[in-house]
């Protein structure tokens, strides 16, 4: 099996943030804490963001100082190793107030990682 690339460890965090938000939806925390369901749906999609993130860090991948990427491993090991650890309200804080810039500056990456590859070929 191949080493999976940035591009491909770059979709993987915008999925996985992607599918947190829409498992949150608009629940309020009080309605969060109640949906263990959810928690654990929206906890997997974290784990697995962190999980990139650390990949990609381990690759060597420079992923700038401009998000809190060591947080994100962090969190993503509380949840892997320490799951009475998580603290569900940080966990919909985080989802809430931190992927939807994520979101935008993945895509970005995105967007200058495909204008690099069309710039190779020429």
């Amino acid at each position: 099996m191949s080493p999976r690339s940035s591009e491909d460890r770059y979709r993987d965090i915008l999925d996985a943030a992607e599918r947190a938000l829409r498992y949150l939806g608009d629940r309020e925390l009080e309605t969060f804490m109640r949906e263990d369901a959810v928690i654990d749906g929206v906890a997997m999609c974290v784990l697995r963001i962190g999980e990139s993130v650390a990949r990609l860090r381990d690759a060597g991948v420079n992923l700038g100082a401009d998000h809190p990427w060591s947080a994100m491993i962090g969190m993503r090991n509380v949840i892997a190793h320490g799951y009475h650890r998580m603290a569900p309200d940080e966990l919909h804080r985080t989802v809430r107030s931190d992927l939807p810039q994520l979101i935008l500056h993945v895509r970005s990456l995105l967007v200058e990682l495909d204008g690099d590859d069309e710039g190779s070929d020429r």
